[in-house]
């Protein structure tokens, strides 16, 4: 009381900062505060951080996030978990490993790319991606230059779960290789040439499960004829409105299966194993 009378200050016995919704607090005194303040600041730019692992195994999550909302320095495992997030940067990120597996359901509805890794392994789960640019980038943070350089250690492999993608970018992104061997795999690629359904700088090979592509043409691109499993990929000579259905139908005039792009597109990739060899498909 005299320090206001004598200055016309008041400071209460603890000064709050962002308290409203924190779950963890930092109580402490002179210049630390300081430090405090821009500790918490950072913190909340990502939603959940781990300087070597994270790992998820059940839960709810609702993450908002300036920057990225799942980050870890190291390794990330997701087994189980009811997971939505919306971020201003990567939905998930991690410098080594992502790996999904188990009952684990992803929801990333907001992203400028969704799951980024230098190794990335999908195996069970669920996985959906909104992403204004990439929706997975397989990269090890190297310099890629104007065109891209081919990373060995880079893999995106995929061989389970079920996968949605909806990209401005490159749908399924990868600086090193591509490996789908199952699960089900559905891309909605970019609008603009730039950019493509499927970007690999190595080879991308599909030995199971289902695989459909759709976005522009300018950059397109279809797994490596290495692969075991039969793929279909289509130029389609002009761009097609989204919501027009593509059907796959055999030389009898059976449907394989229908398929209708939420986005505007020109090209189209489908591997499926009820694709077979020396067949005639329209």
């Amino acid at each position: 009381a005299e320090f206001e009378k004598m200055t016309g200050r008041k400071y209460s016995f603890f000064e709050e900062y962002k308290m409203e919704d924190s779950e963890i607090v930092i109580v402490c005194m002179n210049s630390t505060a300081g430090t405090a303040k821009y500790t918490a600041d950072r913190l909340r730019e990502k939603g959940i951080k781990a300087g070597l692992a994270v790992s998820i195994s059940g839960g709810k999550f609702n993450v908002d996030a300036y920057d990225d909302t799942l980050h870890s320095n190291g390794n990330m495992f997701i087994s189980g978990g009811n997971i939505t997030l919306k971020a201003g940067s990567k939905g998930v990120h991690a410098d080594g490993q992502i790996a999904v597996s188990g009952s684990a359901d992803i929801n990333i509805a907001e992203s400028s790319e969704g799951i980024e890794a230098a190794v990335i392994d999908i195996s069970d789960g669920n996985v959906r991606i909104k992403a204004s640019d990439d929706g997975f980038n397989g990269s090890d943070g190297s310099n890629q230059g104007g065109m891209g350089n081919y990373s060995q250690s880079v893999q995106l492999n995929i061989s389970g779960g079920t996968v949605y993608v909806d990209a401005e970018g490159d749908g399924l992104d990868s600086n090193g290789n591509i490996n789908i061997s199952g699960g089900t795999v559905i891309v909605n690629g970019p609008q603009n040439s730039g950019n493509g359904a499927l970007d690999v700088n190595g080879k991308m090979t599909v030995n199971g499960g289902l695989l459909i592509a759709a976005g522009s043409s300018g950059m397109a691109e279809a797994p490596d004829s290495s692969s075991t499993q039969n793929c279909i990929s289509a130029n389609l000579g002009k761009t097609f409105n989204g919501g027009t259905l593509v059907t796959l139908t055999n030389s009898k005039g059976e449907e394989i299966l229908s398929f209708a792009p939420s986005k505007t597109f020109g090209h189209i990739v489908i591997s499926s194993p009820d694709i077979k060899t020396d067949a005639e498909y329209t």
